[in-house]
């Protein structure tokens, strides 16, 4: 599913791992389940906090911290990894493609989850850039 988030810049979903991992989020914390409900509507309408997810180092008063992925950095997939103040528990995973304007969420995973060394994670997340026809750098 594409939302267009403004002329230039498109968000993405991997739609089937999302999915899982909303319903996941749903069964052990539905306060989070539900701001990121919200926070999902916010940025398909919204092109600022589109950008905001994916630029690396941003910090305010929702987001804590947008840092790089290394591990997908090392197999040349733009990604980032989104930590909320309000559902610190659980963070974000975005592939990017910058020249594109294109951002595409990947994943919604416990913060306490090791995504480093998550083979299955990785795998599905190199699925869904294939499918969303990113570029690697």
């Amino acid at each position: 599913m594409s939302l267009s988030a403004s002329p230039g810049y498109q968000l993405t979903f991997d739609d089937a791992g999302i999915r899982d991992d909303l319903e996941r989020c749903r069964e052990e914390d539905r306060y989070a389940y539900g701001r990121i409900l919200v926070l999902l509507e916010q940025l398909s309408g919204n092109p600022a906090d589109c950008e905001r997810y994916v630029n690396v180092g941003w910090q305010d008063y929702e987001i804590q911290d947008v840092g790089v992925v290394r591990s997908l950095q090392a197999e040349r997939i733009d990604a980032v990894r989104v930590k909320l103040w309000d559902i610190r528990a659980w963070r974000l995973i975005f592939v990017c493609d910058p020249l594109g304007r294109r951002a595409g969420l990947v994943a919604v995973m416990q913060r306490s989850q090791n995504y480093e060394q998550d083979h299955v994670l990785w795998d599905r997340i190199k699925d869904a850039v294939q499918r969303f026809n990113f570029g690697r750098y």
